[in-house]
């Protein structure tokens, strides 16, 4: 039907397609939905940030949070939180 309509001009596609789109216009606007109908109504125009905006995302929480307070009341625990203590471990060649 399109290649009809292309080579041979024939009004029947652009009726189909006119009608069609005056159909999904009439449910939009049932919705409460606004179809863009312009080049200038479909396009967001953009603008560049506020310099105000740039630093909102950052996070100047640094702590990562490690728990410092943890350290005196658990002497034993090595960096990954085990009870092991390695400077007594066997290391398994009879050296000690």
């Amino acid at each position: 039907m399109y290649r009809k309509w292309k080579e041979d001009q024939d009004p029947e596609y652009a009726k189909i397609v006119t009608k069609q789109v005056e159909e999904s216009k009439k449910v939009a606007q049932k919705d409460g939905i606004q179809v863009p109908e312009t080049i200038e109504e479909y396009c967001v125009k953009w603008a560049p940030p506020q310099q105000d905006d740039v630093f909102d995302d950052i996070d100047y929480n640094d702590d990562f949070g490690c728990d410092y307070d943890d350290d005196e009341e658990e002497e034993d625990e090595d960096e990954c939180g085990s009870d092991y203590n390695d400077d007594d471990e066997d290391s398994g060649q009879g050296e000690n």
